[in-house]
């Protein structure tokens, strides 16, 4: 962090404080450099304050809330990088320049009943032969994919035990997606699933997308976005790309198949797999 200006008055701080909270709320266009000398004040402040006594000495001193204040701190912490997310800082908000980068895979909705259009299960039952279980479905959507065996919301396809050829679509929230790609990659180097198709969003940078390659013989990355379909049949806007996972030993096939939909490759064997 860069060195703050000395100023041992209290009183003088709280003027400054204002003063550049006001620039900061009012001047868009060098608002975030405001907003990062406020935070260098308020941190020079703070440090001259009795333990407890932070809030209260904010409260009837400075125009700035509680909430206002952490953020101005952070600015001006994260400065150095900040200064780099733009060639000119004074066009991100203070928000922008705060927020957490995050996988664009957050973004989604939440909402886990999506169904696969048609053609892209039809390619997954060329490849498989058949279905055998699809460990994260619903009545409704088993009416096209055809597995022989479906688990749903209702029993908990991560509880049990997953077996032969595997159909998956795994639901997308954060708290769920991983738990599926570790499952499917666990049942695939005990060898209880003999092969497997994915769905997923292309979130090549999160943990569970890397797990998922760890295992993975070849990928799909469709030239465009899969638009799933709702329960009662609206067809979705997806906010990203998708890939499909391929696990087994008829990459050719695989790869045959699912290229009228985009770009495939082969996974090359990681350590783990060449151990195996």
């Amino acid at each position: 962090m860069r060195e703050i200006r000395s100023i041992s008055n209290l009183h003088q701080l709280s003027t400054e404080i204002n003063e550049s909270h006001c620039k900061a709320t009012s001047a868009a266009s060098t608002a975030l450099e405001h907003a990062r000398r406020t935070g260098e004040l308020l941190i020079e402040a703070k440090s001259q304050i009795e333990h407890g006594g932070w809030l209260q000495w904010l409260k009837h001193n400075c125009d700035v809330s509680p909430r206002q204040a952490q953020r101005y701190i952070k600015v001006c912490e994260n400065w150095e990088s900040i200064s780099t997310k733009n060639d000119a800082t004074s066009y991100l908000t203070i928000d922008d320049a705060i927020a957490e980068p995050k996988p664009h895979v957050s973004h989604n909705s939440g909402e886990n009943e999506w169904y696969t259009p048609q053609p892209f299960v039809e390619s997954a039952r060329v490849v498989l032969k058949s279905i055998d279980l699809d460990p994260a479905s619903s009545e409704v959507a088993n009416r096209t994919v055809r597995a022989e065996k479906i688990h749903s919301l209702d029993d908990d396809g991560l509880s049990k035990k997953w077996n032969g050829r595997v159909w998956l679509n795994p639901p997308y929230a954060s708290n769920l997606i991983g738990a599926f790609a570790e499952k499917l990659v666990d049942h695939v180097s005990d060898g209880s699933v003999s092969t497997a198709i994915v769905l997923v969003n292309n979130a090549t940078e999160t943990k569970w997308f890397q797990t998922l390659l760890s295992r993975a013989n070849a990928v799909c990355f469709p030239s465009s976005r899969i638009r799933f379909i709702s329960p009662d049949g609206n067809i979705g806007a997806p906010l990203q790309g998708q890939a499909l996972v391929y696990f087994g030993d008829e990459v050719q096939s695989f790869r045959s198949e699912f290229s009228k939909f985009g770009f495939c490759l082969d996974v090359p064997p990681s350590k783990e797999k060449a151990r195996d």
